[in-house]
């Protein structure tokens, strides 16, 4: 009936022996290792750095020869991952023409999409400002529908845009460090460039000359943000301006009237900077049908031209 007070503890087999013996036993026996310090988050952690380590390097794998897609990241299996070919390079290579240009059109839009995503980031108070008027304003606020702050909205909203644009936001969206300095930069200018447009209205309401101020879009400005060999001076940029299509150069003719300084600044800094942006895609395409160009000569002298190279070849874009 012992199974009503649970099971019995193990008898100690050693309690039977002699004394002397059992002496000799526990002299001899060698000590249990102590308990290792080596917790599971800490193996946890160090393949995770282990991990990064392998994504920072150019070919995408750590000091053991073993890339990030592994979940061994001390050199286990390395023999086995010398051969692996990550999904991306696979895809990159088996893509044809169309897909290629395709990609170069999705990644322009993508980084337009993001711009705007940044735009309303730092447009975040006017955002705040104009949903709590439409929620708790004043009734002479609602009466207006929050004319004021949907205006102050508005003005941002487009205002962050260019001065993202402006500043090179569409070349470095690859970039999180970059990208996150153009946006906070932008947000600096465009407070400043409020600061300043105040100034100039709270002088000539008092019947006072405008007061010089440093340009918003100044060389010192953008040299924080922008890469070295941009043109910054006036002279530079009214060349540029030149360069541009007729329609873009007319409707800024046509808006300059109606700006302020600092939006004149920033709208000429913004025609540059879409003249650059057009200028590395040009070149971005240029290259990519040199490279197409390329493998259909390298196909054609081994005598695996396919039909589109046939095609090609009789329109003439050879």
């Amino acid at each position: 009936m012992g199974w009503f007070w649970g099971p019995s503890p193990p008898a100690d087999p050693t309690k039977s022996l002699d004394p002397s013996l059992r002496e000799f036993l526990d002299r001899e026996t060698p000590p249990e290792p102590p308990p290792s310090k080596r917790t599971k988050a800490a193996t946890a952690m160090e393949e995770l750095k282990a991990a990064e380590a392998a994504r920072a390097s150019p070919d995408g794998r750590n000091a053991a020869g073993v890339p990030a897609q592994s979940l061994y990241q001390d050199g286990r299996f390395a023999d086995i991952w010398k051969t692996y070919t990550p999904l991306t390079a696979i895809q990159a290579e088996t893509k044809n023409d169309q897909e290629r240009l395709r990609d170069l059109i999705d990644d322009w839009e993508d980084t337009k999409i993001k711009v705007a995503q940044t735009a309303r980031e730092n447009c975040s108070f006017e955002e705040m400002a104009q949903n709590e008027c439409f929620k708790h304003g004043p009734l002479s606020s609602k009466m207006t529908m929050c004319l004021a702050e949907r205006r102050a909205m508005n003005r941002c909203y487009e205002m962050q845009m260019k001065f993202l644009r402006a500043l090179g936001y569409l070349n470095v969206a690859g970039d999180e460090e970059a990208g996150n300095e153009v946006q906070m930069h932008a947000y600096a200018l465009y407070h400043k460039m409020l600061d300043q447009e105040k100034l100039r209205k709270d002088a000539k309401k008092r019947g006072e000359p405008e007061p010089e101020l440093a340009p918003v879009m100044s060389r010192q400005n953008l040299q924080k943000v922008l890469p070295a060999g941009v043109p910054y001076s006036a002279a530079e940029e009214m060349e540029i301006l030149e360069s541009v299509t007729q329609v873009r150069r007319e409707r800024y003719q046509s808006d300059v009237n109606k700006m302020t300084v600092e939006e004149r600044e920033l709208e000429l800094r913004l025609i540059a900077a879409e003249a650059r942006q057009s200028a590395a895609i040009a070149a971005r395409y240029v290259g990519l049908q040199e490279e197409q160009k390329e493998k259909r000569q390298a196909r054609a002298e081994a005598g695996k031209s396919t039909f589109g190279d046939k095609v090609f070849k009789m329109w003439g874009r050879e």
